[in-house]
């Protein structure tokens, strides 16, 4: 926090989090038959992504651009890009799904890099990278991280203040939503922020420009259905003599639904 932004203020900033969890039906039953897996889309997978993979199970999707073949070749490579195994897929035109056992195909290393590629009738070629995971926490873990920018509490203008939050643990990807509230929690003060987050880390940082006191929530869903939200409230409270200084307390107290704000 800069002190050019706060040194005509007399404002103590108070930062109070609601912190709770749930998990829903997770669907991770030991028979595979009756898993509800999640696919991504080996078309659209970038340079820089690595799919975490859980009980061996490899599901992705992939998009036939011609139909011209009824066959296409998955090729598994290891992390030094050795070819391991291929095995020729059945397609129609259109969007196919697949489910591979893996540990039927490759010798399997748990927390090890593995590549895959598939090349169409016309000689293109996609590819992703993933990672076998030995086991799952299917509770989510929400940190949330306030980045105070300018704060006036005596001011409607001159405010920002940046939050973004860390995820880990469940099932990537996450459906992410952040909520605005009113210091009452009746209304909000900005349209829902939505995004998805396909990998365990931070998420995008939103910004506030209103005058605390406002609640600000983080509402994540897993790929397993299995939710997680953290709440916190920003007030500002005048005393004489005082330096802007931010304070973390846990406040243990139920919140609204989120069905309530949709």
């Amino acid at each position: 926090m800069q002190s050019k932004n706060m040194e005509s203020l007399k404002w103590i900033l108070c930062i109070l989090f609601v912190g709770f969890s749930f998990t829903g039906p997770a669907q991770l039953l030991d028979n595979k038959k009756d898993k509800q897996p999640y696919y991504f889309n080996i078309c659209e997978a970038s340079d820089n992504e690595v799919f975490e993979i859980h009980d061996h199970l490899l599901s992705f999707q992939y998009d036939d651009k011609y139909g011209k073949s009824k066959e296409i070749p998955l090729q598994i490579l290891n992390w030094k890009m050795e070819p391991l195994a291929t095995v020729m897929l059945g397609k129609v035109y259109g969007a196919n799904y697949f489910n591979i056992d893996l540990s039927k195909i490759i010798p399997v290393h748990y927390d090890q890099v593995y590549h895959m590629k598939i090349q169409d009738e016309l000689g293109h070629k996609v590819e992703a990278a993933f990672k076998l995971m030995e086991g799952v926490e299917n509770e989510i873990l929400i940190d949330l991280i306030v980045n105070p920018q300018s704060l006036k509490c005596d001011s409607p203008e001159g405010n920002l203040i940046e939050f973004y939050g860390n995820i880990n643990h469940g099932r990537t990807p996450y459906s992410v939503n952040w909520y605005i509230l009113n210091d009452a929690r009746t209304n909000l003060l900005y349209q829902p922020i939505s995004e998805e987050i396909r990998t365990p880390g931070k998420t995008s940082a939103i910004q506030v420009g209103v005058t605390p006191a406002y609640f600000v929530m983080l509402h994540v869903v897993d790929a397993c259905g299995n939710e997680q939200q953290k709440m916190l409230q920003l007030t500002c409270s005048e005393e004489k003599n005082s330096v802007n200084t931010i304070f973390v307390e846990p406040l243990k107290q139920s919140i609204l639904p989120v069905s309530d704000f949709d």
